[in-house]
């Protein structure tokens, strides 16, 4: 894991579209500001060990384990970006707020 990914102590439960994008801008080795909410999945080279890497990522930030299930269920390579990140918003505060109750 690179030194970007790591949390900052301790964890954060928040997780906005801009650090998210930032941190897959990251896992991507381009500027986040490349990064166009319209284009696909499949158009930005994300597989599936990139977006793994993403959630791995992801979770390190938020200090919480992501449902991985529901976001394969729900993640195309059609989907565009604006999209995914919506999804991967919702993914976190579901997560959160499990983590939250079960403490």
């Amino acid at each position: 894991m690179e030194m970007a990914d790591q949390p900052s102590n301790p964890p954060t439960p928040h997780l906005t579209v801009s650090r998210a994008k930032q941190i897959l801008a990251h896992r991507l080795n381009i500027d986040a500001r490349h990064l166009d909410d319209e284009m696909t999945i499949e158009e930005l080279g994300l597989d599936s060990m990139v977006l793994t890497e993403f959630v791995v990522a992801l979770e390190n930030v938020i200090g919480a384990q992501l449902d991985t299930q529901l976001l394969a269920e729900r993640v195309t390579p059609s989907m565009p970006l604006q999209a995914l990140l919506a999804v991967i918003t919702d993914a976190v505060e579901r997560a959160v707020e499990q983590t939250e109750v079960a403490s």
